[in-house]
């Protein structure tokens, strides 16, 4: 027989955590002290742990301060302080100033008694365990549900039983002013002063069922407790069995009934976690007061005794009770007292100092400094509506105010219109007409409308996308490789293929020597061979002193020379070492040497197919650190007379390829042009310049040679290249990450120097100095660029290509990816400190169309928008100080003629009157509000600006915009800021930079808010910058075009160093790419 009768199933674990959740004692969290005395019946929602007593203090007790009594200044009366929102009213006055004395006037007795967020948040919370409960009633969980709905009852009874009867009478009222110090007795470090005026407006105590207006805070600091008698303690003591009762049965079902799940540990989880939420904001809650006034001391030497001088000068009282409840007296003679009073009474200058204190002086000098009656400081206190200088607001609004500018903004400035705010716009003349035609129109409404909230809200919508990153999946560079699957490291050593077999005589000249190719398996095994390094400028110059012409002057490939022209002039390079060869071993026999000579033994001889040989060619060059570090001696050679090759001049030292060809050279062979000269005699024709040089063979071995290369190299502050020649003879212990990225950018500022004529070669002249080498088919050989990323990923575990990206000027214009890259800046005294602060790498992107582009990635870096335009100030009247004075006059005259005028023409009846006095008044006050808009712009972020439309008098011009832009303070050579080059005037394939059709701007990053210029070079106009690196004094940051779409390529249109406070500026994002092509 079927039954549909429900049995819930037990579960073990929920039964054990119901259990758990119910019978350890409740956190104090304070919530109900803290927002009961704004809604007296204010229930608490249901929460883990049992259920307090109505009774009992909520507020935790490690909030309280030791010690802490309130004492009367005047009649000397001291209590221990027992209300919590004294020990906290206390507590924050310390913080704010630890040492010395503080006033402040309250405006309410108790914990704050307006209705706001958090009580709403509390009521919402427990409707949304009313939900809960009625859940688990729908879906069969009757016990958790109504369980739910019994503990919400029972702390609804809860509040309406504290609200009905509260355990401590409200204070007494108080008739006169009365000045009150809080303070911790003899280890007293801070006095607060509190001043309850009793002819405050706002001054009521707001707890339990009264009201009153004056107050005395003795009983507020120590509330009385109300005793019930008769029937109404009969009623009392029933309500409260009631409420514990209730308790009991609440937990009696959570133990005995079985559990049908998690419903109820979960609700009551999520009410701790709301009243843990909320109590960490209670602080907030502070009673409300005036701004607080810090008093005079001697900060030099604080003691007790001047804190206490100072305290009742601020009073104009004087009491035993209240000095020596902080200085006690065991002698009985008040020598403390009568000091102190005599000073209040006869003035600090018909008084001796302190008779046996021993900083007497300092006390007494202290005092007179100090006024000794209370009413300039009483009036600082009790003035809680402050005017500030109203003729100062008046001459900034007579000078600074520009009405046009309602009409018609400044270039460069956005209005303050709804819409249409550029300036440049055709319909910004009416957008702005409209503004002010509805701002005196609907004055009334307008005057309270918030002004900047439209404004903030779309510059946030803008740019919320940057921190939204959709799932965004690139490609890693390594995992395609050309050779097929992932890259794969090379192995070292490797040999070459070819190498000349030259066989020597004696012929004087140097022609006397004969050469046949051969493979590398074609050397005896024994055999040595060296290596010649030379370049191809050179090499030109020895061919056209033999009077020699191009077989081919404008080769087809767009390259220099044709491949059998070059092996033609490199044939004299050839001739030159056989020269000096023969001069450096007179009388030695014939001798046959292996030689490698690049022109000669990169491709095989007679390869008819002339695109296997540029492939062939290609591929070998990527061999160079191997080849040179495997030769027996390496000769080097330039055609400058006498030069030793070791200066940063020569032409041989500058070239891409010499890093490879040197680095790690064993022996060195220096070949040096000189002027013929018979032995023993000074050469011939010194400045004779159609004399034949000569060659000559000098001998280093490697270490030394590069040692005075490393000396060369620190007399000129090339410093990246004294750390490659240091570290290649071990004379400096620097981790990999400062030499690779000395070796790479030594790399590239040589192919640079060269005018790119090698850049295609940059990756394969450094492959095989790095610590991971790349295959030799991986590197193409057709783009410099693409080759250096794969070889630095390759070398991921050794180098943050974030580094190469902080000291990277703009790109070439003609250069088409890897744009993020470009001719690396010099470090220099001052900026040589570079620390990475983001990773970077290269990645392949998949582009909408599913094609790859080459982007950096940039992880987790920290990003900041900048904006194109000034804002002016919608809301200037609230946000300047300047205008205080003029906004609070306003403000009362505006309550005058509203309140007291116009309500009471309203009052008799004569409504066009009074309707006429409040329309007119608002006018005025919005008038007001229009003109100080005209005024001031908004202060807050980085703005970037051109020299287009500010010329390089920024400065100036701001200061015309906002008078509040003085002083500013530039970042940049005081600094030793790094300065990034603009793109070359003059590039392959584009015309030459003009005035009227520039390739690139200068402009300024200005800090609004800090008031910091920096001075960029940008070839577009920036939206945002990431971090990259410290560098220096300052932050490196990359200026990006970003799109706003999430996860978009940005694009690179400058590089800036910018103060380290903009760390804390900026936000942090997940990944940032950058890549794009050539700006349009």
């Amino acid at each position: 027989m079927s039954s549909n009768v429900y049995i819930p199933s037990e579960t073990p674990f929920s039964k054990f955590l119901e259990l758990a959740l119910t019978v350890f004692p409740e956190r104090k969290t304070g919530i109900r002290e803290i927002l009961r005395p704004a809604c007296e019946y204010l229930p608490m929602p249901l929460s883990l742990g049992w259920l307090s007593n109505p009774f009992e203090k909520d507020y935790p007790t490690d909030r309280f301060v030791d010690g802490l009594v309130l004492s009367d200044i005047k009649s000397g009366a001291t209590r221990p302080v027992a209300a919590p929102w004294m020990h906290a009213l206390y507590e924050q006055s310390r913080e704010k100033q630890p040492t010395g004395v503080t006033t402040i006037q309250l405006k309410e007795a108790h914990f704050s008694s307006q209705f706001g967020w958090r009580h709403r948040g509390l009521i919402v919370a427990l409707v949304v365990q009313i939900g809960f409960a009625l859940y688990g009633l729908l879906n069969n969980q009757i016990r958790e549900g109504s369980l739910v709905i019994f503990g919400i009852l029972i702390q609804i009874f809860d509040g309406l039983y504290v609200s009905t009867f509260p355990k401590y009478y409200p204070p007494r009222p108080a008739n006169q002013v009365r000045f009150y110090a809080l303070h911790t007795g003899m280890t007293t470090n801070h006095i607060l002063i509190v001043v309850h005026d009793p002819g405050t407006k706002d001054g009521k105590y707001s707890g339990g069922s009264a009201n009153l207006g004056r107050v005395n805070l003795e009983d507020a600091a120590v509330p009385l407790v109300k005793h019930y008698t008769g029937q109404q303690r009969r009623l009392v003591d029933t309500c409260a069995f009631i409420l514990q009762s209730t308790g009991w049965i609440f937990r009696v079902i959570c133990i005995l009934t079985a559990s049908n799940g998690y419903l109820l540990a979960v609700v009551m989880l999520f009410g701790s976690l709301i009243k843990g939420g909320f109590s960490l904001f209670l602080h907030w809650n502070n009673p409300k007061s005036s701004e607080p006034v810090f008093l005079d001391i001697d900060r030099k030497k604080p003691n007790l005794l001047d804190r206490i001088m100072a305290t009742c000068q601020a009073a104009g009282s004087v009491s035993v009770g209240f000095v020596e409840s902080i200085l006690p007296d065991p002698t009985g003679t008040h020598v403390d007292y009568h000091y102190i009073s005599d000073t209040l009474t006869k003035g600090s200058t018909t008084v001796d100092p302190h008779p046996d204190h021993q900083e007497a002086e300092a006390v007494h000098e202290a005092a007179s400094k100090r006024r000794t009656t209370k009413c300039d400081i009483t009036a600082k206190i009790i003035m809680s509506f402050e005017f500030g200088s109203v003729s100062k607001s008046i001459e900034t609004l007579s000078k600074h105010t520009r009405l046009r500018r309602l009409l018609q903004e400044d270039p460069g400035v956005k209005g303050c219109c709804w819409f249409a705010k550029d300036p440049d716009d055709q319909s910004h003349p009416f957008a702005n007409f409209l503004r002010v035609l509805v701002a005196l129109v609907f004055a009334p409404i307008y005057i309270t409308f918030p002004h900047n909230s439209v404004g903030s809200i779309k510059d946030f919508l803008k740019q919320a996308a940057w921190f939204i990153e959709y799932s965004n999946t690139p490609h890693a560079i390594l995992h395609s490789s050309p050779m097929g699957g992932i890259a794969k490291y090379s192995p070292t050593g490797l040999n070459p293929k070819w190498l000349l077999r030259v066989e020597f005589n004696d012929d004087e000249d140097g022609d006397g020597f004969q050469y046949t190719q051969i493979k590398w398996s074609e050397k005896p095994l024994d055999a040595t061979y060296n290596a010649i390094s030379y370049s191809m400028s050179c090499a030109r110059v020895l061919f056209d002193e033999a009077k020699m012409e191009l077989l081919d002057p404008h080769p087809k490939d767009g390259r220099q020379y044709s491949l059998r022209d070059r092996k033609r002039i490199s044939w004299f390079v050839l001739r030159e070492y056989a020269s000096a060869r023969r001069r450096r071993q007179k009388g030695e026999k014939a001798k046959i040497e292996y030689i490698w000579l690049d022109e000669f033994c990169l491709s095989a001889n007679g390869t008819e197919d002339p695109e296997v040989e540029e492939a062939e060619r290609r591929r070998e060059v990527g061999l160079l650190a191997d080849i040179f570090s495997g030769a027996e001696h390496v000769c080097v050679f330039c055609d400058v007379e006498n030069c030793e090759h070791v200066n940063l001049d020569c032409s041989w030292n500058t070239r891409l390829f010499t890093l490879a060809e040197i680095l790690r050279a064993r022996n060195v062979f220096i070949l040096t042009r000189r002027r013929p000269s018979k032995e023993g005699e000074e050469e011939e024709n010194p400045t004779d310049p159609h004399v034949h040089l000569v060659t000559h063979m000098t001998f280093n071995y490697g270490d030394q040679f590069r040692r005075r290369i490393q000396t060369e190299a620190a007399l000129n502050n090339k410093w990246h290249l004294y750390a490659v020649m240091q570290h290649s003879t071990n004379a400096g212990a620097a981790s990999w990450q400062a030499v690779i990225h000395s070796m790479v950018v030594e790399a590239i500022r040589r192919d640079e120097a060269d005018n790119f004529n090698d850049h295609n070669f940059l990756g394969k002249g450094l492959n095989g100095l790095l610590p991971r080498r790349s295959q030799l088919d991986d590197l193409k050989g057709k783009d410099g660029w693409q080759d250096l990323a794969w070889l630095l990923e390759l070398n991921q575990g050794f180098y943050n290509a974030a580094s190469l990206a902080a000291v990277c000027s703009l790109a070439e214009y003609n250069v088409s990816s890897h744009r993020w890259w470009g001719k690396p800046i010099t470090p220099a005294e001052g900026n040589e400190r570079l620390e990475p602060l983001v990773t970077a790498f290269p990645v392949s992107s998949v582009m909408s169309n599913n094609s790859l582009e080459p982007t950096l990635c940039v992880i987790h870096p920290k990003t900041l928008s900048i904006k194109h335009m000034l804002r002016r100030d919608s809301a200037a009247l609230y946000n300047n100080d300047e205008l205080k004075g003029i906004r609070n006059l306003g403000r009362l005259l505006l309550f005058i003629l509203i309140g007291p005028i116009g309500l009471s023409l309203l009052g008799t009846l004569n409504l066009r009157g009074g309707f006429a006095v409040i329309y007119i008044s608002c006018i005025l006050y919005s008038f007001l509000d229009l003109a100080a808009s005209t005024i001031y712009v908004v202060r807050e972020g980085w703005v970037y600006l051109d020299t287009t439309g500010w010329n390089d008098q920024a400065v100036d011009k701001l200061k015309d915009q906002d008078p509040n832009f003085a002083p500013f303070t530039t970042w940049g050579d005081e600094q030793l800021c790094p300065k990034w080059d603009p793109p070359s005037q003059d590039y392959k394939n584009h015309k030459k930079k003009s005035k009227s059709n520039p390739r690139y701007q200068h402009g300024f990053l200005v800090d609004l808010k800090s008031k910091v210029i920096v001075s960029v070079t940008v070839i577009d106009r920036p939206n945002s910058l990431i971090v990259l690196a410290l560098h220096g004094c300052g932050i490196t940051c990359m200026l990006l075009n970003r799109p706003a779409e999430p996860n978009a390529i940005a694009a690179k249109v400058g590089m800036a160093n910018v103060p380290p406070y903009v760390l804390a500026q900026s936000v942090e994002a997940g990944t940032v790419y950058v890549g794009g092509g050539p700006p349009k």
